[in-house]
């Protein structure tokens, strides 16, 4: 399989019938707001098969999640949220030094409960990276997590790619705050 012009062999993981690309996760923050607003989600990734987006218009989504896997579907979890960044007017794009996008969601905006506030993709000297900010945290964190996974799909290329942190990953992991670091490509990840 050939991702955004590259000819690296993906690393896939076949999951309920899906063949989903593994990327290494560089950083994962989710903290979870008060009162059941708010809150925080970064999630950072340098991987050369992060593809960049085809114009500011291509929507993207970012989902996290916590695998719950059940026997009928190991790529199960009823612990998620999405966030997308669609909008094509709030996207930016730098063809020099090395290609660029960038999300902003303007401050001039009413700001709804749950926004990407910025995302940034972009070539750099060492493959593709990604970072992607949101206002909020959907997941239920009244207990620790343990692994947590984050999908990112693409509007119009129609690719997904998935990082997983383990436990092996875990810096700190109590209610209402997660955050890791170093998650490997070639993690079975779920579709």
């Amino acid at each position: 399989m050939t991702v955004a012009g590259t000819c690296a062999t993906l690393s896939v993981a076949t999951v309920a019938g899906a063949q989903v690309p593994t990327i290494s996760g560089a950083k994962l923050v989710v903290i979870k707001g008060t009162g059941g607003e708010g809150g925080k989600t970064v999630f950072v990734s340098r991987h050369p098969w992060i593809a960049l987006p085809y114009s500011v218009s291509e929507p993207l989504y970012l989902e996290v999640f916590v695998p719950t896997p059940t026997p009928e579907d190991p790529g199960w979890s009823d612990n998620k949220f999405s966030t997308g960044a669609g909008v094509p007017s709030y996207w930016r794009y730098r063809r020099k030094p090395r290609e660029a996008y960038r999300y902003t969601f303007p401050d001039s905006e009413p700001e709804p409960v749950h926004r990407t506030t910025k995302v940034v993709i972009k070539e750099t000297a060492n493959g593709r990276y990604i970072r992607w900010e949101a206002n909020f945290s959907g997941l239920n964190m009244r207990k620790r997590l343990g692994t947590v996974g984050v999908r990112l799909t693409y509007g119009l290329h129609g690719l997904r790619l998935c990082a997983l942190f383990g436990p092996d990953t875990v810096i700190e992991d109590r209610p209402g705050r997660f955050i890791a670091k170093g998650a490997p490509a070639g993690e079975i990840c779920y579709g």
